[in-house]
């Protein structure tokens, strides 16, 4: 039962437990077990981000990317993506290289780290992004 699940989950997450955190930051996002709602998605994403929890950064940049239960600022999205990133986010990584298309050097960067992990996609960012780089440092 969707409740059930919802409710353990808070319980956990009021234990201070990241994956908890996460999970009911899930729930919330879904309406699985709790009225929909992003701003408490947001809410328990950040918590578990505070510890850490790689997971909930990207989803805490998602929601800032798209202003979901947050105040849309694409700042605060690179932020949260560079944490995740850090830690091997492969879709983070990826959209850190995309984000940085006007910046291509560091869009190469990004694109070659997801390159190396086979991210779906990379491979033709990476040799967009070392084009834009060759053109821009000729």
């Amino acid at each position: 039962d969707d409740t059930e699940a919802a409710r353990l989950y808070r319980l956990a997450a009021d234990q201070g437990i990241p994956s908890a955190q996460f999970n009911v930051a899930l729930c919330f996002s879904a309406g699985e077990g709790v009225p929909q709602s992003h701003i408490d998605a947001a809410h328990y994403h950040r918590l578990a981000v505070d510890l850490g929890h790689m997971e909930a950064q990207f989803n805490l940049a998602n929601a800032y990317s798209q202003g979901m239960g947050v105040l849309q600022n694409h700042g605060e999205a690179v932020r949260y993506y560079r944490l995740a990133a850090d830690q091997g986010d492969k879709a983070a990584q990826q959209n850190l290289g995309t984000g940085f298309a006007s910046q291509p050097t560091r869009a190469l960067i990004w694109h070659s780290t997801t390159s190396a992990y086979a991210m779906p996609g990379a491979r033709d960012c990476c040799k967009i992004s070392a084009r834009l780089h060759a053109t821009t440092a000729s």
